[in-house]
């Protein structure tokens, strides 16, 4: 017998993930991902008028679709240092 068969005689599967539920965790973890990654670059940016406050939400609500919108839409709206300016950097 293999550890699963002997892990699921029972009833209970404890400690194993199973390729089905490995499944699941892929695809809910892309969207994390992408969200993720799209909350990055937005609280690292700034933005014109109160753009960045409605990304924030755009994406927290609505992840998958937020960060396809953000990506075609709200990267146009990030404010960006002139080329013989320096880069503001802040601490907080």
């Amino acid at each position: 017998m293999s550890v699963t068969l002997l892990m699921e005689r029972n009833g209970v599967a404890s400690g194993i993930l199973h390729w089905e539920h490995r499944n699941v965790w892929i695809v809910a973890g892309i969207p994390f991902l992408v969200g993720l990654i799209c909350l990055i670059d937005i609280l690292r940016n700034e933005f014109t008028g109160h753009n960045k406050i409605i990304w924030l939400v755009v994406v927290l609500f609505l992840p998958l679709l937020g960060a396809a919108l953000y990506f075609f839409i709200g990267t146009d709206q990030k404010i960006r240092p002139e080329d013989d300016e320096e880069p503001v950097v802040r601490l907080i």
